[in-house]
């Protein structure tokens, strides 16, 4: 955040926020309603992002494996998003996510072997 703040505008930096979480934890994805129902906390933030409810883009870096075991939570965060008719990117980097179809692929080596895909929503 530090970063952005010498180079984005005041009024840009107070509309990102950027988080790094482990997209494999079920808690992850949860909506503020369900963390809500989760919380003992009486003083719960209602403005608090989440992940369910405001994400705008998804950077994704797991093998194989790790997106075939996050891919209900995103199907259901896509369908989610059509719904309200809100948009979504996920950015997938090195592996494809096989079930959907990327609308650009970039090759970000010199080796072509590493690439960078991107779903829109």
């Amino acid at each position: 955040r530090e970063k952005c703040a010498t180079i984005l505008a005041p009024v840009v930096q107070n509309r990102i926020y950027i988080r790094q979480c482990d997209l494999t934890d079920p808690a992850t994805w949860q909506s503020r309603k369900e963390q809500k129902a989760h919380d003992d906390d009486s003083s719960h933030n209602q403005n608090h992002l989440t992940l369910m409810d405001d994400a705008t883009c998804i950077y994704i870096c797991l093998l194989p494996d790790g997106i075939a075991k996050i891919m209900p939570y995103l199907n259901k965060l896509v369908a989610d998003r059509q719904t309200k008719n809100k948009q979504l990117e996920v950015i997938a980097s090195i592996f494809q996510i096989r079930e959907w179809e990327p609308v650009r692929v970039e090759v970000t080596s010199k080796s072509g072997v590493i690439k960078t895909f991107l779903y829109k929503f």
